[in-house]
């Protein structure tokens, strides 16, 4: 073996199998409201003890603010009026999907991870905001859907003194857009 490569390659090891634990543990049959976006994959479903750790509800009936957020989520964006039969959502670590342009090539591949901090670009200027939760619930018609719950974060209009960059807050679910 090369000497150069010696300390590099000590102590890995190759498995078969990786693909597979990966696989096992990932949701691919989920449907998307927009047709720019497919191949939305979920990966690695928190368990139940993970969700009560981070305070996530377990259905749509604990969380009276979760629950109008997804209800509004469903009217608004998918034109989805109607009372949930489903209540039961599911939530993962971790989502990717592939974003198409208006013409239908491909733009980009996103993998997004729970407590994320993004930046979304809207009509008024660039938001941020912390990913929550990245979750599924199937609709009254039997289709999966994925969502990502976030918490919004609001310029505080000062400075860092030290870094001299913009201070962000949580911002409160009842001054949301």
């Amino acid at each position: 073996m090369d000497p150069l490569l010696q300390p590099i390659l000590s102590d890995w090891y190759m498995t078969q199998n990786i693909q597979e634990e990966d696989m096992a543990d990932t949701n691919m049959n989920i449907t998307s409201h927009d047709d720019k976006i497919r191949n939305i994959k979920t990966r690695r479903r928190l368990s139940k003890s993970e969700i009560h750790k981070l305070s996530l509800p377990e259905k749509l009936d604990n969380n009276n603010q979760f629950t109008y957020d997804v209800i509004s989520a469903y009217d608004i964006y998918m034109q989805k009026r109607a009372a949930l039969i489903y209540r039961r959502v599911e939530f993962y670590y971790q989502i990717s999907y592939t974003l198409l342009n208006d013409d239908g090539t491909f733009d980009t591949y996103m993998t997004l991870h729970s407590g994320n901090i993004v930046q979304m670009q809207e009509e008024n200027g660039r938001s941020y905001a912390i990913l929550k939760g990245i979750f599924t619930h199937k609709y009254n018609n039997g289709l999966v859907y994925s969502f990502v719950w976030v918490d919004w974060l609001q310029e505080r209009s000062l400075l860092d003194p030290i870094l001299y960059c913009p201070v962000y807050e949580i911002q409160a679910a009842e001054n949301t857009r």
